[in-house]
This record gives C-alpha cells, structure tokens and sequence, in this order.
C-alpha cells in the first residue's frame, strides 16, 4: 500500500514539474543568406533587421568596397527577419563563423557559433579582413532586446 502511495506521489510531482511554464529556450530555424570575409571596416555588431529598408542599408553599406555587389537575397518581412552579424576588422585571413543554433529565451537571441581560424604555423594571408553574415530567420513572437554570441568551439 505504501508503494502504491509513493507511486501515485512520484507521478504527481513529475506530471506537475512537466505542466509548470519553464523559461526554456525555443530553438530557432535559420538560412544564411549571404556570409563574407571581406565587408566594410566596421565594429563588431549584431542587430535584428526586421523590415526592407534597414536591410537594404545595411547591405548596401557592408558591400561598400565590392563592385558590383552580389545581389541582394530576398527576404519575406511579413513573415522572417534578417540578423546582421559583423565580426570586426582581422589583419589576417582564413577565419570563417559557423552558426550551429539561434534560441530565443525571452527577450535575448541566443547565436552559437563555431570560430574557424588557422591554427599556429598554419599558413594564412596577411590580408584585412571584415568577416560578416546575414541570416534569416522566422519572426518572433516577442520583442528581442538583446543578441548575445556564444562561442560554442574554437578549432
């Protein structure tokens, strides 16, 4: 009978831990629409683009140096947003970013991230370089106040 007590116990907090509202983070689907090591000399930035007009500014000024530029992706702003990443200015070459996940925990953007860059005594271009992409994802469903990097690896 004791047990059977436990048992019906045991099933309740679990049923009820599982109802409760947690504060987990919703995992987003993502589409990198254009990525280049050779951008405009700008600072690190990150920002949520989330109609025409930014984007089109945006791209336009990140392609400043390259003519003509690649043509500019389409996006959906009925029903995606574009997040800007610019990496800075590098005196050598051969680093590129790989986006492994977006989550979305309130109102931070979580974007995990893998940096690629030559190990030491591997050759590399001494070369400026203004790594930068643009990634497409569906909208959110609540405002975004901050979009902070997580830098998952480093090869």
């Amino acid at each position: 009978m004791i047990s059977v007590i436990k048992y019906i116990l045991f099933t309740f907090v679990i049923m009820f831990s599982m109802s409760c509202k947690t504060n987990h983070e919703a995992s987003k689907s993502f589409n990198t629409l254009a990525y280049s090591e050779y951008g405009a000399e700008m600072e690190a930035t990150q920002r949520l683009i989330k109609n025409q007009e930014d984007y089109e500014s945006i791209y336009t000024k990140v392609y400043v140096n390259l003519s003509p530029a690649p043509e500019m992706p389409k996006v959906d702003f009925n029903k995606n947003a574009v997040i800007f990443l610019h990496f800075g200015g590098f005196n050598y070459g051969g680093i590129s970013y790989e986006v492994k996940e977006i989550k979305q925990e309130d109102k931070d953007l979580n974007i995990h991230l893998i940096r690629h860059s030559p190990k030491p005594g591997e050759p590399a271009l001494t070369v400026m370089t203004n790594p930068f992409m643009f990634i497409e994802v569906p909208k959110f469903k609540s405002e975004i106040d901050h979009i902070n990097i997580i830098k998952v690896e480093k090869d």
